[in-house]
């Protein structure tokens, strides 16, 4: 990256002091989900922030996601946490006991 106040040529890519300080400026607004009043699409995942439990929601028809405080998101969409972490959940079935028939065939094989 070349920085000058007049580019040549040569310059793979030019910046001037005025592209470079409007850069700056540039500010991304951040949605205010409470005030658009925001409907989830799905909640992707879960962090802890500062001891604070947040909830990472996609929102319906934005391509935008943010942290939610998982006290809010239980409140205003408790079916779409139940469902969030009903996914999380993986069941392993418990293999049932060996019967007396099986711990004496064990036994014969490894002796």
């Amino acid at each position: 990256m070349i920085y000058s106040s007049s580019c040549g040529s040569q310059a793979t890519a030019c910046y001037t002091e005025e592209t470079v300080k409007s850069r700056r400026e540039v500010k991304f607004e951040k949605l205010d989900w409470l005030k658009l009043d925001l409907q989830p699409e799905r909640i992707i995942g879960v962090k802890d922030v500062d001891g604070e439990l947040m909830l990472l929601v996609k929102w319906k028809d934005y391509d935008a996601a943010d942290l939610v405080p998982s006290k809010t998101a239980n409140i205003k969409w408790p079916q779409d946490v139940i469902r969030f972490y009903e996914k999380q959940i993986f069941w392993e079935d418990e293999k049932e006991p060996p019967s007396d028939e099986d711990a004496e065939k064990n036994e014969k094989t490894s002796a």
